[in-house]
């Protein structure tokens, strides 16, 4: 799969975020894993502060990539010996910074609607 997250389907951004949370709440990601993991927050955050596409809401939420970037900074102690962390932190920072200022609270919503859609 193409480390381009603008080029995958929903259903394949959701399998890749589902099984990345999975590998993170059950072992240490390989060297490998987070250096594909920081390729594909490298091209949301180059999407976030440039004019061109931008992910939006709905994508966000269908595809839970907001509970993959909790998820990886709830992951921050156990793994943040193992490169490239320190980039992989600092990426998912700055796309939680950017997409709460560009959805604003409906962002840190998300949660909430989606425990509302069941």
């Amino acid at each position: 799969m193409q480390a381009d997250p603008f080029l995958w389907t929903v259903g394949q951004l959701t399998k890749y975020t589902d099984e990345t949370r999975f590998m993170l709440h059950h072992r240490i990601p390989t060297s490998a894993e987070l250096h594909s993991t920081l390729s594909i927050l490298r091209s949301l955050l180059e999407a976030e502060t440039n004019s061109g596409s931008k992910i939006d809401l709905r994508t966000i939420s269908i595809t839970r990539l907001d509970k993959l970037l909790e998820d990886i900074l709830a992951t921050e102690k156990n793994i943040a010996n193992l490169l490239p962390t320190e980039e992989i932190f600092a990426a998912v920072r700055a796309l939680t910074t950017a997409w709460e200022g560009r959805f604003g609270k409906e962002y840190r919503s998300i949660h909430e609607l989606s425990i509302l859609s069941c």
